[in-house]
């Protein structure tokens, strides 16, 4: 009887235990994540932030799902480190497990620019439940709201922002909405949708400094304009997390390395999905 570990409670780890159980009834699984919340769906939270869903439509699966499947769910435990030689792994709080096999479903963590004031009060990732429940918190007392980035986690969060009455400029440095995504011509299709509902959009510049004492008042654009915000809201990207394996043989570029089995140059690990850019 083996023990796995997965860490990551999202969509690659859930598919891991439901996977594992298809051909292994007996064994143990843990799930660890550093999330307060059973699995949900992330895509949904731009609309739970709306208005349009409640929270408890945008769980993954039933909340019974991991007693049905005999896993041993840690929630808010974060894994600072992997120990390949040793098969085991390290929390932040020094707790220490063994496995068999690991999987690591990590995922990514927002990209923040490095600028002035970027670490105050009213600064936000858009990507967690618990992201989306801080801005909730501060809507009474936010009339204008910034999103950086002109992406789908930056429109998105744009849209529900603007559902819930608060004005919505969004700041893009490239020259369209959806660079990555679409051409010129069909970028100014979206941009103009999204300026018949009432959002701002600003190209070609970047924020330089957010503005304020304590809260946020203001964003300073590299253009030298500044306009009035008391919340940002960054969409530039993300970064995976790998730091609990950086300082171990495991192979990393963009992400963790894998073959065609999703398996890094560690036998023992198993990868599921994290970014990556090269097979081994």
């Amino acid at each position: 009887m083996k023990q796995y570990i997965i860490i990551g409670n999202s969509a690659a780890g859930i598919s891991c235990v439901e996977a594992i159980r298809q051909r292994d009834r007996e064994s143990k699984i843990m799930v660890i994540s550093d999330e307060d919340y059973p699995a949900y769906c992330r895509c949904l939270i731009s609309y739970y932030l709306a208005g349009d869903v409640k929270e408890d439509k945008i769980l993954y699966r039933p909340e019974n799902f991991y007693r049905e499947n005999n896993v041993d769910l840690f929630l808010n435990k974060k894994v600072i480190r992997v120990d390949p030689k040793k098969n085991r792994i390290i929390l932040e709080d020094k707790t220490q497990f063994n496995y068999d096999v690991l999987l690591i479903a990590t995922g990514a963590s927002p990209k923040f620019p490095q600028l002035p004031g970027i670490k105050k009060r009213g600064v936000f990732g858009f990507r967690t439940l618990k992201d989306t429940q801080e801005i909730v918190g501060l809507l009474q007392v936010t009339k204008v709201a910034c999103v950086l980035g002109g992406g789908l986690i930056g429109l998105k969060a744009a849209y529900a922002l603007k559902k819930k009455n608060v004005e919505v400029k969004v700041v893009i440095k490239s020259k369209q909405v959806l660079s990555q995504m679409l051409d010129f011509e069909a970028a100014g299709f979206v941009q103009k949708r999204l300026e018949e509902n009432g959002i701002e959009i600003i190209l070609g510049q970047d924020i330089t400094e957010i503005i304020g004492n304590g809260d946020i008042k203001a964003v300073k654009l590299d253009s030298g304009k500044a306009f009035e915000s008391s919340m940002v809201i960054v969409g530039k990207g993300v970064a995976p997390n790998i730091d609990l394996i950086k300082e171990t043989e495991v192979k990393f570029n963009e992400g963790i390395l894998g073959n065609n089995l999703m398996q890094t140059n560690n036998p023992i690990f198993i990868l599921p999905v994290i970014v990556q850019k090269v097979l081994i």
